[in-house]
């Protein structure tokens, strides 16, 4: 029974989250921790391995249409993925306190930010070849958001999307299939680290995989069909008011971690 469920919820998750242009990482965290009570390390390595067969799946179907920039993507692949790695095996681990889910509440509310202007990403045509500088910047960016994406548990298509189209000059379309081939890469260093540490729940990831890849492929076709500025202004506020709910028990938490008066227990005990 319990795999049919895991499987169900993989498919709500791949269908909201194609459907709002975020990827699986942003609702599957909070699914994990709230609702199957997992430890933050093990709720962002199970997430990592399901963005790995989330993106295998999408990178496939986007090679077949011949729309991914190999060359754009082996170069900020290789700037995150060290990054991605450094993340997993010496920050995720020992990021178990309050403070993740206050991370990841901002997470959100950028998230919630890009489904409101996400639009103008799509329309935005610049094909430029960039400079020397503005690719220097790009990798840059790119090594940083592969240490914020493997830490939080989310794929960083986020990021990648407005590196790929606004700094370097690449298509929307061309660029959300490009960030899926970045994100398969450094999310696979980032799994592959987080299973080695034994912060990975492989049944888990298995199912849920299995229903996201499913859901994705519903959500991508469901997209074309409700292209409705207002429908995403209520995914954006729904987003945020998750946001507010993380963001909200990680401060209670850490003022509950401090005890009475503001201070720690390990400070009060000297």
């Amino acid at each position: 029974m319990q795999p049919l469920i895991l499987a169900g919820t993989g498919l709500v998750i791949g269908f909201v989250g194609t459907l709002l242009g975020l990827g699986g990482g942003f609702i599957l965290v909070p699914v994990l921790l709230y609702f199957y009570h997992f430890d933050k390390p093990v709720a962002v390595g199970t997430s990592h391995a399901v963005i790995v067969l989330n993106a295998f799946s999408g990178a496939l179907a986007y090679d077949r249409q011949r729309k991914i920039d190999y060359d754009l993507a082996v170069w900020l692949a290789l700037a995150a993925i060290p990054a991605s790695a450094f993340a997993g095996w010496f920050i995720v681990p020992k990021f178990n306190s309050p403070w993740f889910l206050v991370a990841f509440a901002g997470m959100l509310a950028l998230g919630a930010f890009y489904i409101c202007f996400r639009a103008r990403l799509e329309h935005h045509e610049d094909t430029s070849r960039p400079d020397p500088a503005r690719f220097r910047a790009a990798l840059a960016i790119a090594t940083a958001s592969g240490l914020v994406a493997v830490t939080l548990g989310v794929g960083g298509g986020i990021f990648y999307v407005p590196l790929l189209s606004v700094l370097l000059g690449r298509p929307f379309h061309r660029a959300t299939a490009t960030s899926t081939f970045i994100l398969l890469l450094s999310s696979l260093v980032a799994a592959a680290t987080l299973m080695f540490r034994g912060h990975c729940n492989f049944v888990f990831a298995l199912w849920l995989g299995i229903g996201v890849i499913a859901g994705a492929q519903l959500g991508a076709r469901a997209a074309k069909k409700m292209d409705v500025p207002a429908l995403k202004r209520v995914f954006a506020a729904a987003v945020v008011v998750v946001a507010a709910k993380l963001a909200w028990d990680g401060i209670a938490q850490v003022r509950a971690a401090k005890g009475p008066g503001g201070t720690a227990p390990a400070e009060q005990a000297k």
